[in-house]
């Protein structure tokens, strides 16, 4: 067992934010859901998952622990969480807990959660 150490966001952080939100363009990419990509090109159990999806990555989550394919569940979600709201980043928690897992760590960026119910 190991242990994680990770810091709260803070005023610096939020600065970071705000200058990234300047530097953001959109662009069209291909897109597939979860499964599709699950289905083409993943031959193996999940064991670790990890999202980044410039600020849908709520949505993202919900998608994968939708996913009939990704059973069993990764030992591991990591998912970006510096664009979401706190309404938005609790409710992904909350699903994620409700699958099993538990918050690891939480750092300016990113959220960790390991699974701990087989």
């Amino acid at each position: 067992s190991s242990t994680v150490a990770c810091r709260r966001p803070g005023a610096a952080a939020e600065a970071r934010h705000a200058a990234f939100e300047e530097l953001i363009t959109e662009t069209s990419v291909h897109a597939m859901t979860p499964s599709a990509l699950l289905e083409r090109h993943v031959h193996a159990p999940v064991v670790y998952l990890q999202i980044d999806a410039e600020g849908h990555d709520d949505q993202v989550v919900l998608q994968f622990l939708r996913a009939a394919e990704l059973k069993p569940f990764p030992v591991a979600i990591t998912f970006e969480s510096m664009l979401l709201d706190e309404s938005r980043l609790q409710s992904t928690l909350s699903h994620l807990r409700a699958a099993g897992y538990t918050q690891q760590c939480q750092s300016g960026q990113n959220v960790i959660s390991q699974r701990v119910k087989t």
